[in-house]
């Protein structure tokens, strides 16, 4: 005969697991919201910025709208841009910006960030976790930093600052060159908690970079003069 079925009320546990899976649905789905928000924003600003990024200034003001924006959209602490200068076989930084968390004191805070973006950092290619990502090709994500032998503790100390996780992604033309490397610090979760960089997180910053490739190839033809 035909099998019996018999009626059975849901648990609590069956409810705790369904409202579970409902919220992780939901923060997927709000997740790539913003990321698309994010990317049609870039897109806009580059849409009516490039044909005026004929100098310097105006290309590297275009590529700081970028590097903001995926900043805010990974939730990192610090981010930098390093420009491939294939003459001299070096990286050198575009840009820099940082959060006001995770440094010492506000004094010391402000002069840090200050100085960061003023200075002007030159590294072989294939030294320390950006001249890596550069070297490969590959993406880099690291959960502690001041474990892993490729990170530069040096870098820390000029710039009163605790580096614990790491991000650094390659930025590509579209024949595969690597025209640079986007390095992002200290990924903060809702409580200002420092964790790790994630696979998805490369991810939504190769999609915002591929936005700014242009810009970013403008700004390393204008390093080069």
């Amino acid at each position: 005969g035909e099998p019996e079925y018999k009626h059975v009320d849901f648990t609590d546990e069956d409810v705790s697991m369904t409202t579970f899976l409902i919220e992780q649905a939901q923060a997927k789905i709000q997740g790539k919201v913003e990321e698309k928000l994010m990317v049609d924003q870039i897109d806009n600003v580059l849409r009516h910025s490039e044909s005026e990024a004929n100098n310097a200034a105006a290309t590297l003001e275009i590529i700081g709208v970028f590097m903001n924006k995926a900043k805010i959209l990974i939730g990192a602490d610090r981010c930098s841009l390093f420009l491939v200068d294939d003459i001299k076989g070096e990286l050198c930084t575009a840009y820099a910006a940082a959060h006001s968390a995770n440094t010492m004191t506000s004094d010391d805070e402000q002069k840090s960030q200050e100085k960061e973006q003023k200075l002007v950092i030159r590294l072989p290619l294939g030294q320390g976790l950006v001249g890596a990502a550069a070297d490969s090709g590959k993406d880099i994500l690291i959960p502690d930093c001041q474990v892993d032998p490729r990170f530069d503790k040096n870098s820390d100390k000029r710039n009163n600052y605790m580096t614990k996780t790491c991000l650094c992604v390659p930025i590509k033309n579209s024949v595969g060159q690597v025209l640079g490397v986007v390095q992002m610090l200290n990924k903060t979760d809702a409580d200002f908690k420092i964790v790790p960089f994630t696979e998805e997180d490369a991810r939504k910053l190769r999609s915002i970079a591929s936005k700014a490739t242009v810009a970013i190839e403008k700004a390393q033809m204008f390093q080069k003069l």
